[in-house]
């Protein structure tokens, strides 16, 4: 007991600080566990023992949280059983703020010497959202506690992948490292895909909500299985049009390819309006590879346009009738009225608005008979988080909530020509996490994105692009020349980020 005790007077006379803060972590863990195992809390007392391997695991490689979460969240939008309850708060919900708790501690004990980089403008907007929707839950929602856990899911924790990756700062070998991890994203959605349409029964039949109608996958929503298709499709599509491999180039290719024909299969008309948008961003961006992709679709379907035609007619016949069917134009006009009774809401209160998640209470009284228009007078649910957002939160919710989008798209267009044009890396990547974002915009207007991984993928979208604007150097690079491109294709972009 005496040298305990003249261990701890020893350490607080050092004055060494850092000493001083692992002693009383170390006791205070013990002291809880302890608690724990008392009280018979076997499970907590577990997760807090493997705390602090996933500590150090997370200290040495923060990035691979986001892996993590990108891996497993596509399967976790749907829960039933305890086990996998368990595993999505703890992917979802703890691991996120873990990371950025981890972060801060080893850079303000100095475990390591790498440098956070310097918050801002996009950062205190995001804070001002949470914290003007937070007292918006608890001063005008009827059910704070239920409200505020559903705005924690999908708002604050999607927020803490963009901090993050922010604050890690990935650079060109951890977009690699991810890279087979978007691959497997993309193939297996695309894959369950069509399955729910060729084979239904080879699938979980929680996946199965709208089989026959629309293709989810694996994400239960229609919306952000197509968002995730695009998401991992266009990062696969930069890889391989800047992989030296000619193999893993056309297999990322293909697997970009295997998106797009899924988002045609989603028989979403909001999913199909959103990849013709890509693709025209595409046609300016890559214009070549746009140009042999459409040639060779062509001769496919010259080739093959009979065969086609025959063993997917009812391709071709379900999305006419997703088209041009009098259900599908119904089905649309129907949403008018809410979109109108959205505009009346942010009218009457235009600052603050009607309260986070009040919407469906009060759109009722404000919707009204449009000229024109045969309502089937039933009480239909937003589709267009836009309105829903200036309806619930008003202008001070829009303005928060868009202005780290509107702020990195101006720093993107400002620091464009600093980026270097060969590699992974290069100035057309950003621009393709942009059509990404432009894609989940055009989807939200059409619908509301209640699945918490839509919103991951808009976060973790955003703060890549964050973290490549923010590391460009000061001065324009020069332009390499061809044959500095096959020298230099792997050179990582972030030579100047401090580590």
């Amino acid at each position: 007991m005496s040298r305990v005790n003249t261990f701890i007077v020893n350490i607080i006379k050092s004055n060494n600080i850092i000493q001083t803060a692992q002693f009383v972590f170390g006791l205070l863990f013990a002291v809880l566990i302890a608690y724990l195992l008392a009280t018979d809390n076997l499970l907590w007392a577990a997760c807090l023992l493997a705390f602090p391997i996933i500590a150090i695991i997370v200290h040495r490689y923060p990035f691979i949280s986001i892996m993590v979460w990108l891996l497993l969240s596509p399967f976790l939008t749907f829960t039933k059983t305890v086990p996998s309850r368990m595993l999505y708060w703890g992917i979802h919900r703890a691991l996120p703020p873990a990371t950025i708790i981890v972060i801060i501690i080893v850079t303000i004990l100095m475990i390591n010497k790498r440098r956070l980089p310097k918050l801002g403008f996009a950062e205190l907007s995001m804070l001002g959202y949470v914290v003007v929707s937070i007292l918006s839950i608890y001063l005008l929602n009827p059910s704070p506690q239920a409200t505020f856990y559903l705005f924690y899911d999908r708002v604050i924790s999607p927020m803490f992948l963009y901090l993050v990756i922010r604050l890690y700062s990935p650079n060109q070998k951890d977009i690699q490292v991810v890279l087979p991890i978007v691959f497997f994203i993309a193939v297996s959605q695309s894959i369950f895909g069509m399955l729910s349409w060729a084979a239904p029964g080879l699938l979980p039949k929680d996946w199965l909500g709208l089989a026959g109608q629309r293709t989810t996958g694996s994400l239960v929503n229609t919306t952000v299985y197509t968002a995730t298709l695009m998401f991992s499709g266009l990062i696969l599509l930069q890889a391989g049009l800047n992989q030296r491999s000619r193999v893993v180039r056309n297999i990322f290719i293909a697997a970009f390819i295997m998106c797009l024909i899924s988002v045609f299969l989603s028989f979403s008309r909001a999913s199909w309006l959103g990849g013709v948008v890509v693709l025209i961003g595409l046609a300016f961006l890559y214009p070549n590879f746009i140009i042999r992709m459409s040639t060779t679709l062509v001769i496919i379907s010259l080739l093959f346009g009979a065969v086609i035609s025959v063993r997917f007619s009812w391709v071709f016949d379900w999305a006419n009738e997703r088209l041009y069917s009098e259900q599908a134009t119904n089905s649309a006009l129907s949403r008018l009225p809410v979109f109108y009774a959205a505009v009346r809401m942010f009218a009457e209160k235009p600052v603050f608005g009607w309260g986070y998640g009040n919407f469906d209470l009060y759109d009722r009284q404000y919707q009204a008979q449009i000229e024109g228009l045969v309502g089937d007078d039933k009480d239909h649910a937003s589709h267009n988080f836009f309105l829903t957002l200036i309806a619930e939160q008003g202008a001070v919710g829009f303005l928060l909530f868009t202005g780290p989008v509107f702020y990195w798209l101006g720093q993107t267009i400002k620091k464009a020509k600093r980026m270097p044009s060969a590699g992974l890396f290069n100035f057309k990547l950003p621009i393709m996490l942009w059509l990404v974002m432009l894609n989940e915009a055009i989807l939200v207007n059409f619908s509301n994105l209640r699945v918490v991984f839509g919103w991951g993928i808009w976060w973790v979208t955003l703060g890549m692009i964050a973290a490549m604007v923010s590391s460009a150097p000061r001065r324009a690079r020069e332009r390499t020349t061809p044959v500095e491109k096959q020298i230099k294709v792997d050179t990582p972009y972030q030579q100047t980020v401090l580590r």
